[in-house]
């Protein structure tokens, strides 16, 4: 079985989970766990390496587990490296919504099988979800007057 743990500084690997399964719902989301790490009302970092280690008691000799972090160098993925030594454990660094949302997707409606590969073209996707819009709307509608929102307020008033 597939497992996916997202674990980040404060509440945001709950925000992700959370909304992983407003999109997906929540069948799709049964195999993922939030881990909410270093933040003033949670645990401190013994209680974070006991939950950590906690989570992966939990799995079976055949279970995979996709792990995403929030910072690369933080503490949470420093704490989370060793058990990238495992064949069956991927550590990703820098998670985003959309890579997660193509992972957890990908493996609880086509089934897809995890391996390096994919996860090397689903990183990639998700790099390419990083955007910024302003430019993405003057390749798409060039104008011949650049105006903002707040320059047509300022026309009405």
């Amino acid at each position: 079985m597939i497992h996916f743990l997202i674990a980040t500084h404060g509440h945001l690997a709950k925000g992700f989970k959370d909304t992983l399964q407003i999109i997906l719902g929540k069948e799709a989301v049964s195999h993922v766990t939030a881990l909410c790490l270093f933040s003033e009302d949670l645990p401190e970092s013994e209680d974070a390496r006991t939950m950590i280690e906690h989570f992966f008691s939990g799995l079976s000799r055949e279970d995979q587990v996709v792990v995403l972090t929030d910072i690369l160098y933080g503490s949470v993925n420093q704490m989370l490296l060793p058990y990238a030594n495992d064949e069956k454990v991927w550590l990703l660094s820098g998670v985003n919504f959309p890579l997660l949302c193509e992972l957890v997707s990908a493996v609880a409606y086509t089934g897809t099988e995890i391996c390096l590969d994919v996860l090397r073209e689903m990183v990639e996707k998700g790099r390419k979800e990083l955007v910024l819009v302003n430019d993405e709307l003057k390749k798409e509608s060039p104008k011949e007057e650049e105006t903002s929102f707040f320059d047509e307020k300022e026309e009405e008033i």
